[in-house]
């Protein structure tokens, strides 16, 4: 069941409160290099600056929890996949921001303090402890959440199940007064997978997929490096292809296609191209979603936060 908000749209397509139009925030993630082909790339932990709950309480056990974290990109680095891991015994959420460092080439400029959401859902209701290192602790309270069959939550949802696939269900306040939502959560336009825009809401939610264009022809909205820009759809279309060979040794960006950087897990390791994922969304190709190394059933992934084969 979908639940949607009669509240206005603020279109501020700009990376999450950083000021910084979408377009350039994606194409700082897109594998330009600077001016330089032969940068290289290594995956590495960064701190948080602050935690702060996102949306509108209660917040509950069946649906996502999200918290906003305040980092800083220096010159040289840029986003990669935050990573959660939830201890139910200790109702303790630990949030690990790694960065993606170019150890070669030329550096783009520093892209300064930039807020990011991150979404978990935590199953038993108390009192939470979210850390992150770097910043203070933050205490949630999650209550019970609904029981019963899902779907059933009448106008507004009450659960992530009661939504489709992809969305998750929020809370929020807006012109109306309080309200729930199901809606794709995400960080960049890219996330939202060429159905709109990643938007803030006036009054309402903010980083959640709105109505748009994710890129337009002229240029104006341009895709990140390795995407072109559909004329029927005005979405974003990755332009390479995710094989074996594509994932293969190299020494530095100018030896991968379009879109793939060159990525070593490990000093000791030899680099291999690789899309390096900014964040969890559909940022890969075909039978690939941004993941973990452990995960990959290529066995080709040296490092977390790159598009991994999910196998036949």
């Amino acid at each position: 069941m979908r639940a949607f908000a009669a509240v206005p749209l603020l279109f501020a397509a700009c990376d999450f409160y950083s000021g910084h139009p979408d377009p350039a925030a994606d194409a700082a993630t897109s594998g330009d290099d600077g001016g330089d082909s032969c940068a290289t790339w290594t995956l590495e932990p960064a701190s948080a600056s602050a935690l702060e709950v996102m949306d509108e309480p209660p917040y509950e056990t069946g649906r996502t929890t999200r918290v906003s974290v305040t980092m800083e990109l220096a010159e040289c680095q840029e986003r990669a996949m935050p990573s959660v891991t939830v201890d139910v015994g200790s109702q303790t959420v630990t949030i690990a921001l790694p960065v993606w460092r170019q150890t070669a080439g030329d550096c783009a400029p520093a892209e300064g303090t930039i807020v990011r959401p991150v979404l978990m859902e935590l199953p038993d209701p108390g009192s939470w402890s979210i850390v992150a290192d770097g910043a203070e602790p933050l205490s949630v309270k999650i209550d019970a959440g609904p029981v019963g069959q899902c779907g059933a939550g009448g106008g507004d949802c009450r659960r992530d199940c009661d939504c489709d696939a992809g969305e998750v269900c929020l809370r929020g306040t807006g012109v109306g007064g309080p309200f729930s939502a199901c809606v794709r959560s995400c960080e960049l336009d890219r996330d939202c997978g060429g159905e709109g825009l990643c938007a803030d809401v006036a009054d309402g939610l903010n980083r959640t997929c709105a109505g748009g264009d994710e890129c337009e022809q002229d240029g104006n909205r341009a895709c990140p490096d390795g995407y072109s820009c559909e004329l029927d759809s005005s979405s974003c279309t990755p332009g390479f292809t995710l094989s074996q060979e594509a994932r293969g040794p190299c020494a530095c960006d100018g030896d991968c296609q379009d879109g793939l950087r060159c990525v070593r897990g490990r000093p000791d390791e030899e680099a291999h191209c690789e899309v390096a994922c900014p964040t969890a969304g559909p940022w890969c190709e075909g039978a690939h979603v941004c993941g973990t190394a452990a995960e990959d059933a290529s066995g080709l992934a040296t490092t977390d936060s790159v598009c991994i084969w999910l196998g036949e």
